[in-house]
């Protein structure tokens, strides 16, 4: 068995072969079988249960991405971003398309593809 240690929020911080002698205040430990796949899980906040995480099921529109999961840090060129409202908008003087990263804790972190431009009147 090995020892799998996240924060409070469910994200996984490391996998260790031994218990901990002492843990940082907020991080939780849990038992995961040897070979368990770090990139394939996270805790559960409320149940304490360890959980495979789950393909984002985004819906990627023309300047739009929508139901992303509230708590997801959007990373593109313009910068870093939590998501808090399920979606995110742009606005675009040209066509082009934009990579947007997705990431949190539940879910396997992945790149988008949106298609941006102006809008038509």
């Amino acid at each position: 068995m090995n020892y799998a240690y996240f924060s409070a929020e469910g994200r996984l911080l490391y996998i260790a072969s031994r218990p901990s002698a002492s843990l940082e205040t907020g991080v939780i430990e849990r038992g995961v079988a040897r070979g368990t796949d770090p990139n394939s899980i996270y805790l559960d906040p409320v149940s304490l249960e360890v959980m495979e995480r789950q393909p984002f099921a985004v819906e990627v529109a023309f300047n739009r991405l929508s139901a992303i999961p509230v708590g997801t840090t959007a990373t593109l060129e313009a910068g870093q971003f939590v998501v808090e409202d399920g979606e995110l908008h742009f606005e675009a003087d040209v066509s082009e398309a934009i990579s947007v990263y997705l990431d949190h804790p539940h879910f396997i972190a992945r790149y988008f593809e949106v298609e941006t431009g102006p809008e038509a009147e």
